[in-house]
């Protein structure tokens, strides 16, 4: 067992062992590493739970070509974009290349959100709780990436993210945003200790809902842990949860790691 899922099973020890490790790796200098444009945070899990530096490198760059290639699909002219759920940047790093207009950083890493502003030039915006809350310094936005944002959020943060994106979305935007797939679902035992045992009941509300949600137990709020969603039904929830036109612009399943789906919807008033 990875020594990090042995300590999730004490979650104070756990947390006080993250918050020593986000600590030093704030006081250190970012890395260059090969293989990698820009340089990259001693904090960014997103590399450490890579493969590979290649890995990390092809699948950021692989997001930021569909989004910048799913905003081209609707000649939708691009004046400010939106990074929502940013981290440590990978993806970002290759955004601002794809599409060279003016990012806002958003996350609730306020250290992560610093060092996109620092790294990548992206304006910085800390997402709060509620995220209807967040407040979104150069909106409208016309396009915003999520990536692996709602594939942790429990309902009720879901909803609070749709009314805090369609104050800050323009009338008519893309968003996309990465999905786990009920085909994921057999996977659920490895996101972590104790996870497994709600595969049924995540089956189950898949088919009634579109929809299922299992918090991470480590987690003591239960406002962060894994969902899963249908596709198909996205579209649906989306316009039910902003009360606008949402169409399917593209969907590429398995694209990001294998693992998740890629979609982009057209947004309108």
């Amino acid at each position: 067992m990875p020594a990090g899922d042995a300590l999730k099973r004490i979650p104070p020890a756990y947390w006080a062992a993250r918050r020593v490790r986000m600590a030093i790796g704030d006081l250190l200098p970012a890395r260059v590493v090969p293989g990698i444009s820009g340089p990259v945070h001693r904090n960014d899990v997103m590399l450490a739970t890579s493969a590979s530096a290649e890995e990390y490198a092809r699948t950021g760059a692989g997001a930021a070509r569909f989004v910048a290639e799913a905003a081209r699909a609707v000649d939708l002219d691009v004046q400010r974009a939106l990074d929502l759920g940013c981290g440590h940047g990978r993806v970002l790093r290759h955004l601002v290349q794809e599409l060279a207009v003016p990012w806002t950083a958003c996350d609730v890493d306020t250290s992560a959100v610093r060092f996109c502003a620092r790294a990548f030039g992206a304006t910085p915006a800390r997402a709060r709780r509620p995220l209807s809350r967040t407040s979104f310094p150069d909106a409208p936005y016309d396009l915003t990436w999520m990536g692996s944002v709602v594939t942790h959020l429990p309902p009720f943060a879901e909803q609070d993210l749709w009314v805090a994106l369609d104050r800050a979305t323009a009338d008519r935007a893309v968003v996309v945003l990465s999905v786990l797939p009920p085909s994921m679902v057999d996977s659920l035992a490895s996101f972590g200790p104790g996870m497994g045992a709600a595969t049924d009941a995540v089956r189950t509300a898949l088919t009634a809902d579109g929809a299922a949600y299992v918090p991470y137990p480590h987690h003591r709020r239960g406002d962060y842990g894994v969902a899963f969603h249908d596709p198909a039904r996205v579209v649906a929830r989306v316009a039910a949860a902003t009360g606008r036109t949402v169409e399917l612009v593209s969907h590429a399943p398995g694209a990001w790691d294998g693992m998740q789906d890629y979609l982009a919807l057209l947004i309108r008033r």
